[in-house]
C-alpha cells in the first residue's frame, strides 16, 4: 500500500539514534513475559526446551497484526483498482491508515486470546492461575503491545530512517539471520566457513539483484514493490495451499493431507510471485495509462530466481541453517528503501 510519508526530520546522526531507541524498545519488550506465567516454570518446559522468552513476551505478537491490516487492503487494492485511486488522495489516505489501525488492534485482540487458551492447555504450570482474568490481561497486554509498535513505527516515520512499519518487520529477519551466522560458525568452528560464506553470499546476492532492479533507467521495480511481491506473492501461495487442504476436508470430510512433492509447493510459489507482481502492477497504473505485462517480466524473473536460489543451494550444500528466500528478500528490500530515504533526504531542499 502507498502511503504519503513525510520525510523525517533533523540531523542524520539524531535520525539512526531514534531508528536505534526505537528497535531497542521493541527489544526491551521482547524480553518482558506476559503477565500471569510462572516464567520459571516455563523454562524448565519440555525438559528445557522451552520457547523464547520472546514467543510469550509482550512482543509475541510483534508487528504481525498491523502487516495483517495492511496486507488485507493491499490485497482489496489489487483486487479493485479504484480503492487504490480513492486512497492517493491525502485526506482518503489518512482515513484508510485510522481505519488500519483500528483492524490492527482488533486481529491482535483476537489473536492474544487465542494465544492465552493456548497457554492454559500447558499443563506444567506456565499459567500461575488459569482463569477469565488471565486471558483478560494477555489480551489487553498484547493490545496494548500492537498499539505500542504502531506508535513506534510512526515516530520512526516522522523522526528516524524509512518506513517504520518496514523497519520493525524487517527487525526481527535481521536477528535471526544474525543468530544464525553465529550459529552457523559455532558448529564448524570457523568465522569464515562456507555455511557462512554463502549464507553472506545469498544476501548480497538479493542486494545486488534488488538494487540493479531500482537503480537502473528507466527503473524496472520500486523498493516497496521488491518488499511486496515477495510477502505477498509467498502469503497467496500458503492461502492457496491451506484451501486445497482444507475444502476438501470441510465439502467431503477427507483428511487434510500435506503435499510430498517439493516441486509442486516451488512451482506454486513462483506462480503465486508471478501473480501478486502483474496484478498489483496493474492496480498501480493511472486511469488512462496502459498495462504493459512485460514490463513485469524482469522482477518476476529476479525474485523467481532468487526463490530457486534459496530453495537449491541449502539442499545442495546439505545446510541444515540458510536464510529463507522470504528472509532475504525482505532484508535486502528494507535497506535499499533506507538508502533511497537517505539520498532522497540528502537532496531534498532545504526549507
Amino acid at each position: 500500500m502507498t502511503l504519503t510519508i513525510t520525510l523525517a526530520e533533523g540531523s542524520l546522526s539524531r535520525r539512526i539514534a531514534v531508528t536505534l531507541a526505537a528497535l531497542a524498545a521493541y527489544r526491551l519488550g521482547a524480553c518482558i513475559p506476559l503477565p500471569g506465567l510462572n516464567v520459571p516454570a516455563s523454562l524448565l518446559e519440555a525438559g528445557g526446551s522451552a520457547p523464547p522468552v520472546e514467543r510469550i513476551s509482550l512482543m509475541a505478537l510483534g508487528v504481525i497484526p498491523l502487516l495483517s491490516a495492511v496486507m488485507l487492503a493491499e490485497v482489496a487494492m489489487m483486487a479493485w483498482p479504484k480503492l487504490r485511486g480513492w486512497s492517493r488522495v491525502p485526506a482518503n489516505g489518512a482515513r484508510l491508515w485510522s481505519w488500519l489501525i483500528l483492524c490492527a488492534l482488533l486481529i491482535a485482540a483476537f489473536q492474544a486470546n487465542g494465544i492465552a487458551v493456548a497457554l492454559e492447555q500447558i499443563t506444567s504450570g506456565l499459567v500461575a492461575e488459569p482463569c477469565l482474568a488471565f486471558r483478560a490481561g494477555v489480551v489487553a497486554s498484547l493490545v496494548a503491545a500492537t498499539a505500542f509498535l504502531i506508535w513506534l513505527a510512526s515516530v520512526i516515520t516522522r523522526h528516524g530512517i524509512g518506513f517504520g512499519m518496514w523497519i520493525l518487520v524487517a527487525a526481527p529477519h535481521a536477528l535471526s539471520f544474525m543468530k544464525m551466522l553465529m550459529a552457523q560458525a559455532q558448529m564448524t568452528g570457523v568465522a569464515g566457513s562456507p555455511a557462512v560464506l554463502l549464507s553472506a553470499g545469498y544476501i548480497a546476492l538479493t542486494i545486488s539483484v534488488l538494487a540493479a532492479l531500482t537503480l537502473c533507467r528507466p527503473q524496472l521495480a520500486d523498493t516497496e514493490e521488491a518488499a511486496w511481491a515477495p510477502l505477498l506473492g509467498f502469503t497467496v501461495a500458503h492461502w492457496a495451499l491451506m484451501g486445497a487442504l482444507l475444502i476438501p476436508w470441510l465439502l467431503f470430510s477427507v483428511p487434510p493431507d500435506l503435499p510430498s512433492s517439493d516441486l509442486g509447493i516451488t512451482l506454486l510459489m513462483l506462480a503465486s510471485l508471478a501473480f501478486v507482481v502483474l496484478l498489483r502492477r496493474r492496480s498501480l497504473a493511472r486511469p488512462g495509462e496502459p498495462f504493459a505485462p512485460a514490463s513485469a517480466v524482469p522482477l518476476v524473473l529476479a525474485l523467481g530466481g532468487l526463490f530457486l536460489i534459496g530453495v537449491v543451494v541449502p539442499e545442495m550444500a546439505a545446510l541444515r541453517l540458510f536464510p529463507s528466500p522470504s528472509t532475504a528478500l525482505i532484508l535486502a528490500a528494507v535497506g535499499l528503501m533506507i538508502v533511497e530515504g537517505l539520498a532522497t533526504q540528502r537532496t531534498a531542499p532545504a526549507p
